[in-house]
């Protein structure tokens, strides 16, 4: 019997930022004029009283604004009980696991304000009609004070609170009769969930059931059967259990005795499996799907009559209910092959897999904009994915005293959408089904208007697709992709990759050598695409942004033309300019140096009159080197996440000591 029990209490704080809570997405928008920081211990600002624009800095955002302080108190306990019924048959046992975890957070928020110095010329505060060029106006710097301090008052927050249990019961089988061992396993589980994100008061529950054989003979042939019958509170009765069953075999090939002739390889397996899995959440926020359909009773009212000056209650549709939504299923296949060459200094190893998913959780899209009530869930879709993954190592030593090891990976994964339920589209580059999910979706980026795109009265001349809008050389201009002669929402389509890798490339390398040792981790992508957004396509965003440096390097000029990397600077078609287009989703592939450690170890005989066995020392580095097409944003970061801590570089020196 195991039993365990942990608990963590802690306290964090965070800095209040008034109205603004994201401090890495300001840090993108603040001024380097909007405020020389503390000059003699006080807050100096600038304010728009002599640059029309909204002044933003730090310093104004967080100072003497007060902080939030939340404490957590968390409680973990799990038990762990295998009793041996060697006394009913050799090889049986059962067993019993349970989990119970709580958690409670309460927030308390601490507000204060600070005083802060703006400076101003003397004759703005003296004679405040005269110009700032008039020959009278006196430009002495004086500072007007603003605001008042105060001292930290506290308020509470906010509070949350987790709690949920599972148990489980089973009875396992293990023995070996001979050159035949045989396994099985009979198990129930049951989780609960207290608080969660829909219908809060009401706890969230599963059960299941599983089952195993397994059989292998002299471990050479190797077979797999099990199957899961799992029950979800989100589908109706009938509907509410699902069965997958799934099936593995292997051949461990070097077993064969036709193989023991083969000295080169030490190890060869091919394996196979086929199973079902299921799935039963829509969203976090959508539970229940199978409840009839539901009405809200407070939705305003109906006027009867003539001049009826009030209206009478009345009820409205919300979402639609369907008794016969059931389990989301996926069909997977894996096909594997495992090598081990050269006495154990070659590795490697292949997997080709294969998924069908069908029945998939969806609300349907395709509904006229007047019926007033959301559609229920329903299965219907159909993704198919596949891919392989390839890795090869080699260890081997040079002489006694130098050992040195690599070993790469690659891995490939690509879905279709088979089916989807899609509005009819007027054409048909617009449809999303037969491409992968997450792609973008808007223009094609045609190239840049150029000074003889424009007659003399600034309209376009014949053969420019009319669109909406004035334009300018530099303005961006997009394909018709339908030939019709006007750009609309019938030319946008599907381009690049998502967001999600499809291909992923590893790299481990180290050498031992008298003491030292190296070691190296490499991690890469390609197929891969960020969209840009918002501060990253505008030039001065609102109006009030600074620019970025690479917005200036690579923006249009009439000398870089049609090889710039970002339209005009212009405040009257941004918008037009940062439309969603190919032009803004960016090559997102990379190559980075993700660890990298150097050691020492000392096993000398005089650490060890000292009672100290090994002594190490070490330094390491994480995310040391990056090569990407982006070079101003984290590539494995979303663009989206500005308001997120960014990629931090670390480097570690420590040593380690055994007694």
């Amino acid at each position: 019997m195991k039993l365990g029990l942990g608990g963590r209490l802690e306290t964090k704080k965070d800095p209040k930022f008034g109205e603004q809570n994201n401090l890495w997405m300001e840090i993108l928008r603040v001024q380097p004029f909007s405020s020389p920081g503390f000059v003699d211990g006080n807050l100096v600002q600038i304010k728009n009283r002599y640059i029309p624009m909204t002044m933003r800095n730090l310093f104004s955002m967080y100072y003497g604004k007060g902080y939030t302080e939340a404490s957590q108190n968390t409680m973990n306990l799990d038990m762990d009980l295998t009793q041996k019924l060697d006394f009913i048959t050799k090889g049986l046992s059962f067993n019993i696991k349970g989990a119970y975890n709580t958690s409670y957070t309460g927030s308390k928020l601490w507000n204060g304000s600070m005083e802060s110095y703006t400076p101003v010329y003397k004759s703005s505060l003296t004679d405040p009609g005269l110009a700032i060029d008039d020959p009278n106006f006196d430009h002495t710097i004086v500072y007007q004070l603003e605001g008042t301090a105060s001292a930290l008052s506290a308020s509470e927050d906010w509070s949350t609170k987790t709690r949920d249990w599972y148990v489980e019961a089973s009875l396992r089988y293990d023995r070996t009769f001979g050159d035949h061992k045989v396994g099985g396993l009979l198990l129930y589980n049951m989780t609960k969930q207290y608080y969660p994100k829909a219908n809060t008061d009401i706890p969230k529950g599963y059960l299941g059931l599983v089952g195993r054989v397994t059989y292998a003979y002299k471990d050479r042939y190797l077979v797999d059967f099990n199957a899961g019958y799992n029950g979800s509170e989100n589908f109706a009765p009938g509907k509410r259990y699902g069965f997958f069953p799934a099936a593995s075999l292997g051949w461990v090939i070097s077993e064969e005795k036709f193989m023991k002739q083969v000295d080169f390889i030490s190890f060869l397996k091919l394996r196979a499996s086929y199973g079902l899995v299921g799935n039963d959440i829509l969203n976090e926020y959508k539970r229940f799907l199978y409840l009839p359909d539901s009405y809200s009773a407070s939705s305003g009212g109906y006027y009867w009559g003539v001049n009826t000056p009030q209206a009478y209650p009345g009820a409205s549709e919300l979402i639609l209910g369907n008794p016969d939504v059931t389990w989301e299923k996926a069909a997977k296949q894996n096909y594997g092959l495992d090598m081990n060459l050269l006495d154990q200094r070659l590795s490697f190893s292949l997997d080709v897999f294969f998924e069908k998913r069908k029945d998939i959780l969806i609300q349907q899209n395709t509904v006229p904009g007047f019926v007033a009530a959301d559609l229920p869930a329903v299965n219907l879709g159909k993704v198919n994915n596949k891919g392989y993954e390839i890795s090869l190592g080699w260890n081997d030593k040079i002489g006694s005293k130098f050992r040195y090891w690599l070993k790469g990976n690659i891995s490939f994964s690509r879905n279709e959408i088979v089916y989807k339920d899609e509005i009819p589209q007027n054409e048909p580059y617009m449809y999303e089904t037969g491409r992968s999910i997450g792609l973008n979706y808007g223009y094609v980026f045609d190239r840049f208007f150029e000074a003889k795109d424009f007659n003399e009265d600034g309209s376009t001349i014949t053969g420019i697709p009319a669109q909406s809008g004035t334009f300018k050389p530099g303005d961006i201009l997009f394909k018709d992709l339908n030939n019709d002669g006007v750009i609309d929402g019938d030319d946008k389509t599907y381009f690049g990759y998502g967001e999600n890798p499809e291909y992923i490339f590893g790299l481990n390398a180290g050498f031992e050598y008298k003491g030292f040792d190296f070691s190296m981790n490499w991690t890469g992508a390609t197929n891969v695409s960020r969209r840009l957004e918002e501060d990253f396509t505008r030039p001065f965003n609102t109006g009030d942004a600074p620019l970025m440096k690479w917005m200036v390097e690579e923006r249009w000029t009439e000398e870089k033309g049609q090889s710039a990397q970002f339209p005009r600077f212009t405040q009257t078609n941004r918008m037009h300019n940062s439309q969603m287009s190919d032009f803004w989703v960016r090559d997102a592939s990379y190559l980075r140096l993700k660890n990298l450690e150097v050691g020492y170890t000392l096993n000398a005989d005089v650490l060890k009159k000292v009672g100290i066995q090994k002594l190490r020392v070490f330094a390491n580095g994480y995310n040391l080197l990056t090569f990407d097409h982006l070079g101003f944003i984290d590539p494995e970061s979303k663009i989206s996440n500005k308001n997120k801590y960014p990629n931090t570089r670390i480097y570690n020196f420590g040593v380690n000591v055994n007694f």
